[in-house]
């Protein structure tokens, strides 16, 4: 009788484990945020304060590093005295107005709106 209920309990836990990898393996690989995670995050910054997750989040992509990552992407130069909530707020109009970069990772999609209106001026 131990042994058939072993033989039971090994089979549940068979099942269940095949049933957790194919919930595991329907989710997305990518966990990089969108263009359009980035308008959610920062839209609500702008009403509830950039004090929680999604105002952190807002910020960090609000406020890039001059980090060179990718070529393609164009330079930004943003002024010392651009709040977040101003950088926000041009985050928002952007992927408002051009939801393709919704679709976009959303350090891709913020560099190209902010690199319209803070474009790194070249030296001469």
């Amino acid at each position: 009788m131990n042994s058939l209920m072993d033989r039971s309990l090994l089979n549940i836990k068979y099942h269940a484990s095949l049933i957790l990898i194919l919930i595991i393996s329907s989710y997305p690989v990518s966990a990089a945020p969108t263009g359009a995670d980035l308008l959610s995050a920062c839209t609500e910054s702008i009403t509830s304060g950039f004090d929680n997750i999604a105002g952190q989040m807002c910020t960090w992509y609000a406020t890039p590093c001059d980090c060179n990552i990718e070529d393609n992407l164009p330079k930004v130069c943003l002024p010392d005295n651009l709040s977040k909530d101003d950088a926000a707020h041009i985050l928002i109009q952007g992927l408002t107005e051009d939801t393709e970069l919704q679709n976009l990772v959303a350090a891709e999609a913020a560099i190209r709106i902010l690199a319209r209106n803070y474009p790194c001026q070249e030296v001469k």
